[in-house]
């Protein structure tokens, strides 16, 4: 056995959950571990008062069940995992699982994953699962004394949004980084099990704070937290929601003070030890988040209002006593000491600690015309509002006063507490009037974010190192959209009954899916196949209406990257503080340079940071605690930092120069993006316009987009291999390799959270490309097919 007693969890907090571990009559989960020459057995236990089960087999980890993570070492590529919804929910009466293949060695991959999934209800809200985790899947040979890893995680959403997820190995992303996982070692015997499941965190960033359960044979027992020798805390094990359960709080190490391992002992034995992070490096992650706030960003008359810290005794622990310094500036860019006349302002507000330490933050501001009360701002009733709220129409019709009170109530809350407003209101009065020449339909909040790179530039002196224009590339619009023809599958060197083929699966997968999506193939810049499937919102789908393509937006933000490249601005392995000067004196162990940025090694984490105009800034006060080149960590804010670099070269907000450099010379008129990394909206003819540049090594028709070594600099290259690579082998600049599937194995592209497709194939001439809001019912059945059509389709 790998271990023969009950295993823990550790608990994990996600969506509107807040306990630390829930009340078993709401949610309990655990499991065994065995072994047999055929594969690992993993035995689940359940208990959930509240069953809420995904009817999409390819969503199972969204609602109630289970997630099984297996790959024959935590330093291998390759992974299996195996989504299970236990079958207890009244619509889905039966057990149903999903596998996941992340293999990425081709001969593993030429064999489906398998698994085996049973089911037995013990009780009303009660069950077991069994599953075998068979060898094959990834060529283990089982012996004792083998090693591989696991992960499992418990879901339960009680039908609501937002996950509480129980997890065994206490960190998450087991699909992307495999050190997530608990090694196992195969033997004969079994082993004890988990004594305790702990989890730990730094409360408020002032103390630690460990929560704990243990098993029966325990209550009563005398329960200790300890650094090496040091007692920190210690309490009695006592019955919480009828299972004996402790809570331990200890100072936080003080700054500059190691960490070091905490253990948990009872009766004088050590039984687990607490996976907490760097305590210096958490106080600086932590700062990252935080911003001071106007008491009223939307003011009237010439007094800039009071600032402060809405969470001033948590920035006290994490940085120690500090004084705020606002320095304001007009509409022009111009410090000021009042707010002389209507308009917008901004605030860089400098945070000073007793020690002598800098932190800086940016807040827009908006002076009104004239004063008014804000508590008797009236709105005219709103004839429905947002479903998702649940108010019925004939409720605001019966109370239409009380609906349009609610939304003035919204609304002075708001201004309260952050700057949206403010920016909204400066945007819609025409402040930066000047940058509306890229047309009516701009945000305010790009308005906005064009004003404060304006005044970044001015400030850090780039205004001066950067002062011309990026020169455009010549290639016009009219260009781009000729770049791909519609025309026969002949004249494209593909088989007439293959394209039919293809089409006859995009018409199953439609009739079988909930989730209508856009196709393009094409081969050697002929379209062969371009059409539109299924339906959105109760219509026919139909070609020129955009899709949110998620992460496929790195792809056109790493092109955005490499016209700066291609133009000789910028340099992939070059540290940033040669164009973000944030960055200048930092101490480092090792400088960013934007190749890390963009092959996510930088050591940032999470899909944040677009929306700050303060993000260099931030991330240059925690640089000191970066893990640069340590870890292959798939995020976005690496990519938000790439943007600010953009953004202090060009001298254009990121969606203006997305719109000017890329989407208008590659003829992409119904593509829209503001960010870097997931909030692109766009359609399968406008990627495979960008597909098709790429395939033709910059060319745009007869003009050049980029130059062709450019082109190869943004493919797919090999991670160091020093690096924890989380089973990924090589990235691009908004690149991916997929060596494996049907299509050849120079094939690169991005993926995408909805399943969106855009695949370049250089060896094969094609450039497949499919646009969708979500994966939808059977995606997982239909999109194998549909790429094995397209390969087939090719002619010999």
């Amino acid at each position: 056995m790998a271990t023969g007693g009950i295993a823990a969890f550790a608990s994990r907090r996600c969506g509107r959950f807040r306990e630390r571990f829930l009340p078993p009559r709401d949610f309990d989960a655990r499991f065994r571990l065995g072994w047999d020459e055929r594969g690992l057995l993993v035995l689940l236990e359940r208990r959930d008062d509240v069953a809420s089960e995904n009817d999409n087999v390819e969503l199972l980890w969204q609602s109630d069940g289970f997630e099984l993570f297996m790959v024959p070492s935590r330093e291998s590529p390759d992974a299996v995992q195996c989504g299970i919804a236990p079958g207890m929910a009244a619509n889905q009466p039966a057990v149903r699982y999903r596998a996941h293949d992340h293999r990425k060695s081709p001969a593993l991959k030429a064999a489906p994953v398998e698994f085996e999934v049973a089911r037995t209800r013990t009780g009303p809200d009660r069950c077991k699962i069994e599953v075998r985790m068979p060898w094959s899947n990834l060529a283990i040979v089982p012996q004792p004394g083998s090693e591989l890893a696991f992960q499992v995680y418990a879901n339960d959403t009680d039908g609501g949004p937002g996950r509480n997820q129980l997890v065994w190995f206490p960190r998450l992303g087991a699909h992307l980084d495999h050190s997530a996982m608990h090694p196992l070692r195969l033997a004969e015997q079994a082993g004890p099990g988990d004594r305790v499941a702990a989890v730990g965190e730094y409360e408020f960033g002032k103390r630690v704070r460990v929560d704990l359960l243990a098993g029966a044979a325990d209550r009563g027992q005398m329960v200790e937290l300890r650094k090496g020798e040091v007692l920190l805390a210690e309490t009695v094990l006592r019955d919480r929601d009828d299972r004996p359960s402790a809570t331990l709080r200890a100072p936080m190490p003080a700054r500059g003070e190691p960490s070091g391992d905490l253990v948990i002992a009872i009766g004088g034995r050590p039984v687990a030890v607490v996976d907490l992070p760097d305590a210096e490096r958490f106080r600086a992650r932590l700062m990252m988040e935080q911003s001071p706030s106007f008491d009223s960003c939307v003011f009237a008359g010439e007094s800039f209002p009071p600032i402060r810290f809405t969470q001033g005794a948590l920035v006290d622990n994490l940085i120690g006593p500090h004084t705020l310094e606002p320095t304001f500036y007009d509409a022009d860019g111009r410090e000021v000491m009042v707010a002389d006349k209507p308009g917008r302002y901004g605030a860089v507000v400098r945070i000073r600690t007793e020690d002598g330490r800098l932190y800086t933050r940016f807040r827009t501001l908006y002076r009104t015309p004239g004063d008014f009360a804000w508590w008797n701002l009236a709105f005219p009733p709103p004839t429905a509002l947002p479903p998702e709220w649940g108010i019925p129409a004939g409720s605001i019709r019966a109370n239409p006063d009380a609906a349009g009170s609610a939304l003035g109530v919204t609304l002075r809350a708001g201004v309260r507490e952050s700057d949206d407003h403010a920016v909204w209101l400066a945007g819609m009065a025409g402040a930066e009037g000047s940058a509306r020449a890229a047309g009516p339909s701009v945000p305010p909040e790009a308005l906005d974010r064009q004003w404060w790179v304006a005044l970044k530039r001015r400030l850090n002196g780039n205004e001066a190192r950067f002062p011309g224009r990026v020169r455009e590339s010549g290639v016009t619009e009219a260009d781009g959209k000729a770049s791909l023809q519609p025309g026969s599958a002949v004249g494209a060197g593909m088989t007439a009954e293959g394209v039919r083929r293809i089409g006859a699966v995009l018409k199953s997968w439609a009739a079988g899916t909930d989730e209508g999506f856009e196709v393009v193939v094409a081969r050697h810049g002929v379209i062969v196949l371009h059409r539109a499937f299924g339906e959105r919102d109760g219509k026919p789908m139909d070609l020129r209406s955009p899709s949110g393509v998620a992460s496929i937006t790195k792809l056109f933000h790493g092109t955005a990257v490499m016209v700066l490249v291609d133009r000789g601005l910028v340099d992939l392995d070059l540290p940033i503080e040669r164009h973000l000067p944030e960055f200048a004196g930092v101490p480092t162990e090792r400088p960013v340079t934007l190749r890390e940025l963009l092959n996510h090694t930088a050591g940032l984490w999470g899909h944040w940071g677009d929306e700050l105009d303060d993000f260099e800034h931030r991330v240059a006060e925690y640089a000191p605690s970066l893990e640069v080149e340590q870890r292959y960590e798939y995020n976005g804010a690496d990519l938000a930092l790439a943007g600010k670099v953009i953004e202090q070269v060009s001298g254009l907000a990121l969606p203006e120069f997305y719109r000017r450099h890329l989407l208008k010379p590659l003829g992409c008129a119904d593509t829209q993006i503001t960010n870097s990394s997931y909030d692109a909206r766009t359609t399968a003819l406008d990627m495979a316009r960008l597909g098709q540049m790429l395939l033709d090594r910059g060319r745009v028709g007869r003009a050049v987009f980029l130059r062709p070594e450019t082109v190869a600099a943004m493919l797919p290259r090999p991670l160091g291999a020093h690096l924890d690579r989380a089973g990924v082998e090589s990235w691009g600049v908004g690149t991916q390799a997929y060596r494996s599937g049907p299509l050849s194995d120079q094939t690169f592209g991005h993926g995408s959270g909805s399943m969106s497709t855009l695949l370049i194939d250089p060896v094969n001439g094609l450039v497949v490309a499919m646009a969708r809001n979500a994966p939808g019912a059977n995606f997982a059945k239909y999109h194998p097919q549909f790429l094995q059509a397209v390969a087939e389709a090719v002619a010999p």
